[in-house]
């Protein structure tokens, strides 16, 4: 972030175009309220942004080989984020700010690789 006559100038990423704050901020806004709009792809119930401590949990059981989504497929990056869907049963994960709204992309949360 820079100084520049009297604007504040934010840099998203390295080489990336500068953005006034405000932009950024409207930018930011326009995203969450995008999550506002999205459900689950099988049941069509609302989602929320998963906690740090739940994807914390993911990553842990990724880092071990336990996990995979609904389709098969064992995971093998680290999650940063994702949408847990209203009955916290399934999470879709959010890869560069992408929601994988696939229902194969979900993960189930009661497997077993999940258990503490």
């Amino acid at each position: 972030m820079r100084h520049s006559g009297g604007i504040w100038i934010c840099r998203l990423s390295a080489g990336a175009p500068l953005f006034p704050r405000q932009k950024l901020a409207k930018l930011r806004m326009i995203r969450n309220e995008l999550l506002k709009m999205l459900v689950c792809p099988e049941n069509q119930s609302s989602l929320n942004r998963a906690s740090t401590e739940l994807i914390a949990k993911l990553n842990h059981a990724i880092a071990l080989g336990r996990l995979q989504n609904k389709a098969g497929q064992k995971l093998d990056k680290p999650l940063g984020d994702g949408l847990l869907r209203e009955d916290e049963r399934v999470l879709y994960p959010i890869v560069d700010d992408i929601p994988m709204m696939l229902v194969d992309e979900g993960i189930l949360l009661d497997q077993p690789g999940l258990e503490p």
